[in-house]
């Protein structure tokens, strides 16, 4: 009888080892779901951050191109630093309760320095890394799209339609408008001299900015108008040198940001502005 009550136990206690061994593997595989379940989640959750950070930083890239850096942080309430390891500008919200992100500003190449002085036109890619919780991390890379279609030039780029300026000073008698004319003297910098709505959009691409154009420069109004006694007709299309006849000049000698268009006697010497297609 008490062998029988032996064996009893015995197997009661192995039944209930195995069973105690079982209940404690399936808490582990439950706890251990559980643990990945919540590092996804918080995987994905930096993700979004990180995602978020492209998304601000796109949005004041594309519609500032001709912006610099450091104000456009300061409108939107970032702060700019350089990273010493890479030397690459880097934005980050200035509030404690905004999303914990950072974004790194790229030119063409990875060794390219940026600062918070450049222009907004120079960045080519952002970098933004998000963190969850201090402690999950998502990164993604984005290049940063072109503000407009006007702004994508034949060549590849995407700072609008300005070439340069030509290194020689001429009157306003270039022998009219065409290709042995005035287009003629941008030859080698761009395709043709650059009228009134070339130059605005360039300002809007960031190919003009306050310091591309120091001094005053012709370029084609293609209008007739009259401002007092003076007639503004492009010099006669480029074929007056009168002091009486008046051509429109960019002058970047003036205004607080990019100058401002003014008018010229042709008896003046200036250099040409020439755009490209």
């Amino acid at each position: 009888m008490k062998k029988s009550k032996a064996s009893i136990l015995v197997v009661t206690l192995v039944i209930m080892g195995i069973l105690l061994v079982t209940a404690l593997s399936v808490s582990l595989v439950s706890i251990r779901e559980k643990i990945g379940s919540i590092a996804e989640g918080n995987s994905g959750r930096a993700y979004q951050v990180a995602d978020t950070g492209i998304e601000k930083v796109m949005d004041m890239l594309v519609h500032n191109r001709n912006a610099m850096i450091s104000a456009l942080a300061k409108n939107n309430s970032m702060s700019c630093s350089v990273n010493m390891a890479t030397n690459h500008a880097i934005l980050a919200p200035i509030a404690s309760s905004s999303p914990d992100y950072t974004v790194e500003l790229k030119k063409r190449a990875e060794s390219d320095p940026t600062s918070c002085s450049d222009y907004a036109s120079s960045i080519l890619s952002i970098k933004s890394v998000g963190v969850y919780n201090n402690q999950e991390q998502r990164a993604i890379e984005a290049a940063v799209a072109s503000s407009a279609p006007e702004c994508q030039m034949a060549d590849g780029t995407t700072n609008g339609p300005y070439a340069g300026y030509t290194t020689s000073l001429y009157a306003g008698n270039m022998n009219g408008y065409g290709s042995t004319g005035a287009n003629s003297k941008c030859s080698g910098i761009g395709t043709h001299v650059c009228s009134a709505q070339e130059i605005m959009t360039s300002i809007n691409c960031g190919g003009i900015t306050a310091a591309t154009l120091p001094s005053k420069y012709w370029y084609n109004s293609g209008i007739l108008s009259q401002y007092a006694t003076r007639i503004v007709n492009d010099c006669a299309g480029w074929t007056s040198n009168s002091s009486g006849v008046y051509g429109a000049v960019w002058d970047g000698t003036v205004g607080i940001y990019e100058g401002s268009p003014g008018t010229s006697p042709c008896s003046m010497n200036y250099q040409v502005l020439c755009c490209k297609d």
